[in-house]
């Protein structure tokens, strides 16, 4: 009777132990987003407040010079419109940056566009050297032709290797001319820490740049309004025929886990490591994050956030001279007008921390200015003064054009210098 007893102790035991198993096992699962992912990440590794850095009452960011460090090789923050550094590490050092060569490739395509040497319309015919081209690509079939729009799309949105090798013989006729291009741009740019050898980059030996050389590169990039128009994009596809096309999906993660992203450039070989370059803005301040050599791929993402983080949660930038905007009136003589105004065609501010105020003031040199006199035409420059230290100097141009006086407007000069008109 005892021995029964504890059987059915034990029995009860175990049907009450299997109960709460399938309780448990039923029990729904929490739905975690990739975006709550990262976020979740960035708290627990640099113990911030991801989403209240994005309210009303932004707090300071608290950012650990030393983790960033120990997670890439190099990285740098600047000001978009000023080009000025907020933030950086080792960001002169040269290295390999993988797929962010294709900057450049960008550069030099919406270069030509914006010259009228072509339209997104017009059609390339892909040679076998580009559709043979390994690494990320989509897939284009040699002889067949695509448009300008779809390559600069697949380069943009996955970055396409055989796209960049297909814009660069259109561009310049082979590679080779083209990666002259490149690099010529690269001085013009002042890019001192950078030489490129192919437009894709896959690794090849002598081919480096500097994460301070790519935000600059990247601050050209942006300034082609056309480029937003695919950088933005998620997802689309390359058609190559009525049977068959390539998916395509962005590679800049940041486009849906970081707030006000809206352009970047990610690469990535096993000598170069994770890398990117993005930017973001909001309420009329723009930074630009690079990362190089970060140890896997959504570490880079996390330091970008990080670093873009910084910026917006520290400085505002400050435009004191607006484009076209006039500056001063200057004397033109043997003008019908006789004066023109006169203003920049580039804008020019400077990052402030939040609250803070910086002193500024104007330094006008005008030339000597003869009548006939075009709108646009360079009639000076203009010095800024930050805190008593001189900034910048900017080309004054005529925002009006200034007509040479015809012989009645002489005679007209002459009588009202003597009084001789009421």
């Amino acid at each position: 009777m005892r021995n029964k007893n504890l059987f059915g102790v034990f029995y009860y035991a175990v049907i009450m132990l299997l109960a709460i198993s399938v309780a448990f096992a039923v029990k729904p699962l929490k739905k975690i987003s990739f975006a709550e992912e990262i976020r979740k990440s960035l708290n627990e590794q640099y113990s911030f407040d991801y989403e209240k850095s994005f309210g009303n009452e932004t707090p300071v960011a608290k950012i650990s010079a030393n983790e960033i460090e120990k997670s890439c090789k190099s990285y740098c923050l600047i000001d978009a419109k000023s080009g000025e550094a907020v933030l950086m590490n080792n960001e002169a050092k040269r290295l390999p940056i993988a797929s962010m060569c294709k900057i450049m490739t960008l550069i030099l395509c919406f270069e030509n566009l914006e010259a009228g040497k072509f339209s997104v319309n017009d059609s390339v015919t892909i040679s076998e050297r580009a559709s043979g081209m390994g690494g990320s690509q989509v897939f284009l079939e040699a002889h067949k032709n695509y448009s300008v729009k779809d390559l600069i799309k697949s380069i943009v949105v996955a970055s396409a290797n055989d796209s960049c090798v297909a814009m660069a013989e259109k561009i310049s006729g082979s590679v080779e001319r083209f990666v002259t291009e490149m690099n010529n741009k690269a001085k013009e740019l002042k890019m001192t820490d950078t030489n490129f050898v192919n437009p894709t980059g896959l690794p090849q030996e002598g081919q480096y740049s500097s994460a301070a050389d790519a935000c600059k590169m990247f601050k050209k990039l942006i300034s082609f309004k056309e480029y937003f128009d695919y950088s933005k994009i998620w997802m689309d596809r390359i058609e190559h025929s009525e049977e068959r096309y390539t998916e395509i999906s962005n590679t800049n993660k940041l486009l849906k886990t970081y707030p006000s992203c809206d352009s970047g450039k990610t690469g990535y070989t096993s000598e170069a490591g994770h890398c990117i370059t993005a930017s973001a803005e909001r309420d009329g301040t723009r930074f630009i994050a690079c990362v190089i050599g970060a140890n896997d791929g959504k570490t880079r993402f996390k330091i970008a956030s990080k670093l873009l983080d910084y910026g917006f949660n520290n400085f505002e930038y400050n435009e004191v001279i607006t484009p076209y905007e006039e500056l001063s009136v200057a004397k033109v003589k043997n003008s019908k007008n006789k004066t023109v105004k006169i203003g920049t065609y580039e804008p020019y501010g400077f990052l402030v921390r939040h609250g803070e105020k910086k002193n500024y003031e104007f330094e006008i040199n005008v030339k000597n200015l003869k009548a006939p006199l075009a709108r646009g035409e360079n009639v000076g420059e203009i010095s800024v003064y930050v805190e008593g230290v001189e900034k910048a100097k900017l080309d004054l141009v005529a925002l009006s054009g200034a007509k040479k006086e015809g012989f009645s407007d002489i005679i007209k000069d002459f009588a009202s210098d003597f009084n001789l008109v009421g």
